[in-house]
């Protein structure tokens, strides 16, 4: 979370709030689509249609999912930016009680504000607000 500016500052964006919710509750689409992959390689695996022992051989048989469309991401394309992005990993703060989280707005590029619950479409909903915010690249003050 506390490296969230760096993202929005890397990619030219206006603005960046996350909000999520627990385990279970509230899934999108995206968790339906990979439920759906999910569910069509292992009946292809029960079937003996396929083996998956590893990755590739998983988007391999996921690929035949109809109407899905998958992209591979392999070792090369992970390497040619691992540089960079593990020196921004490196300076992540981390940020206490993040299970009791769950709206995050980037204030900086080293400054973000963490609420206890989820806003959508400008409403809070049971709105008590939290405030984290790291004061310096070196320091994180967390107020929960």
């Amino acid at each position: 979370m506390s490296n969230l500016g760096w993202i929005r500052e890397a990619n030219d964006l206006e603005a960046l709030e996350w909000n999520f919710s627990a385990t279970s509750h509230g899934k999108g689409a995206v968790d339906g689509v990979v439920g759906s992959v999910k569910r069509f390689v292992w009946r292809r695996v029960m079937a003996d249609k396929v083996v998956v022992d590893s990755a590739q051989e998983f988007y391999q048989a996921a690929h035949l999912c109809p109407n899905i469309s998958l992209l591979w991401v392999g070792t090369p394309e992970v390497d040619v930016n691992r540089e960079y992005l593990t020196a921004h990993w490196e300076k992540i703060k981390p940020i206490g009680g993040m299970q009791k989280i769950y709206h995050v707005r980037v204030l900086t590029k080293d400054e973000v504000e963490v609420g206890k619950v989820t806003t959508m479409a400008g409403r809070a909903h049971n709105f008590r607000p939290t405030a984290t915010r790291t004061t310096s690249a070196d320091e994180l003050v967390a107020t929960l």
